[in-house]
């Protein structure tokens, strides 16, 4: 089977196949969202974090999205990456998702069944996808601080990150270890056939507000969906969430 080239393809294997999933619990869904409208237009958001949605264009996404809800199970508002991606490595239920995030361990021989592939977003273009993962920080308060800091430069190192942080099942930061002959052997060539995608994602506003606007925007979505609403009415929620999240940042 050829993955999917574009949303319309997504759509039809959905329809065609019943064997399409993609994981649609709250934040992962407004995730989707975000991922598909910077794909196609430009980010969501300015680069001084503002507000750079337009009605016209958020309302063309969110109908994408309601096309392919409908083809997808009947658990999916409520399914999360691991457990989808869970689904794929231990059953023959689905063959392909669209839009999950990235978890290298799944292509490693060994690891579930069913070795999985993965690859860039379905479209003419690797931009847009919401960058997720996690950090490490070191607290100022810190009794041990600076031995907290040189463990955390010896973890992101390129040795460590490409050896012994990648081998123990860490999904590595540094991009030596992204093109490592070794590591991309062990996935599936998880590395190399989502490097682009993730050099190029879309990185969320981090203003102290944003949490909050994104945990309402994500209810709104989900209700959507459940309810097929109107998407008008969800992008003048979102621009409403939006604006009193930035307020209440900067009284």
């Amino acid at each position: 089977m050829t993955p999917p080239k574009n949303w319309a393809e997504v759509v039809q294997l959905a329809r065609e196949s019943g064997k399409v999933g993609m994981p649609m619990a709250p934040m992962g869904l407004l995730g989707a969202f975000f991922s598909l409208y910077a794909n196609q237009f430009e980010p969501p958001f300015g680069a001084d974090e503002s507000w750079a949605m337009e009605a016209e264009k958020a309302v063309f996404v969110l109908n994408q999205l309601r096309d392919l809800f409908r083809h997808l199970p009947a658990n999916s508002l409520s399914t999360y990456a691991t457990a989808l991606l869970n689904r794929m490595a231990l059953t023959d239920e689905l063959w392909y998702s669209t839009l999950v995030y990235g978890y290298a361990n799944y292509g490693m021989r060994g690891y579930a069944p069913n070795p999985l592939s993965f690859g860039p977003l379905p479209g003419s273009r690797p931009d847009g996808a919401t960058l997720g993962g996690v950090g490490i920080a070191v607290s100022a308060q810190a009794q041990y601080g600076k031995t907290a800091l040189d463990y955390a430069r010896w973890l992101a190192s390129p040795l460590c990150q490409s050896t012994l942080y990648a081998l123990g099942g860490g999904q590595p930061a540094n991009r030596l270890a992204w093109e490592d002959d070794t590591l991309n052997g062990l996935t599936n060539q998880f590395y190399r056939a989502t490097r682009e995608t993730v050099e190029r994602a879309f990185v969320r506003p981090r203003f102290e507000g944003f949490h909050e606007f994104q945990t309402g925007a994500a209810r709104v979505l989900t209700n959507f969906l459940r309810e097929d609403g109107s998407p008008q009415a969800v992008f003048t929620s979102w621009e409403n969430q939006f604006e009193h999240a930035r307020h209440a940042t900067t009284r």
